[in-house]
């Protein structure tokens, strides 16, 4: 005698695991791509998540794949950021307050960022140090760990809190052409 067989619920099946998961989840698609479109245009909005690879990591990026030096200083990774801000500024047809308004937010934005560097690049030592020596103590790599989130939630802080106060200055025509400008360029 066979076992009974739920027909209710695909993911009973013997294929189950096997290729896509039948799973929509509470939104469905739709609400995936949704939050897709939405996690392209805030990241897409200011052009830093390069700028604070780079400031944070110190390495950015390219790691060989060509040259991606990280910023020096606090002003370098301004420039840097400044770059990206223009591009989408002038994409939207910004005015000058805007752009005043946005050079405001940048201006507090990049020594925040660049302060992190210091720290990140301690971690990624104490890192090499724990796992380099003679016996290894889980305890303190736990604790590396733990520390190294707490710096990257800092970073995501003064990233997430730059583009809101960016998508701020700019009228919701501008955002909606932003949207759609990082929807064509990830297509």
């Amino acid at each position: 005698m066979s076992e009974p067989t739920d027909t209710t619920n695909p993911q009973s099946t013997p294929e189950a695991g096997k290729g896509r998961c039948n799973h929509q989840g509470r939104h469905g698609r739709k609400g995936w791509r949704r939050w897709a479109k939405g996690a392209l245009f805030v990241g897409f909005l200011v052009g830093v998540p390069w700028a604070v690879a780079n400031a944070a990591s110190g390495h950015g990026f390219g790691h060989g794949c060509g040259k991606h030096d990280a910023p020096q200083s606090a002003e370098e990774l301004r420039e840097r950021m400044d770059r990206g801000a223009g591009w989408l500024l002038n994409r939207v047809d910004a005015t000058p307050e805007q752009e005043a308004q946005v050079d405001t937010v940048l201006d507090r934005v990049a020594p925040e960022l660049f302060a992190l560097k210091d720290d990140h690049e301690a971690l990624r030592q104490d890192l090499r140090a724990a796992l380099t020596a003679e016996s290894i103590d889980a305890a303190e790599v736990e604790s590396i760990r733990k520390e190294g989130l707490a710096l990257a939630d800092d970073a995501s802080r003064i990233v997430v809190g730059g583009i809101v106060d960016i998508a701020k200055v700019l009228d919701v025509d501008q955002r909606a052409d932003l949207a759609q400008a990082a929807e064509r360029f990830h297509r």
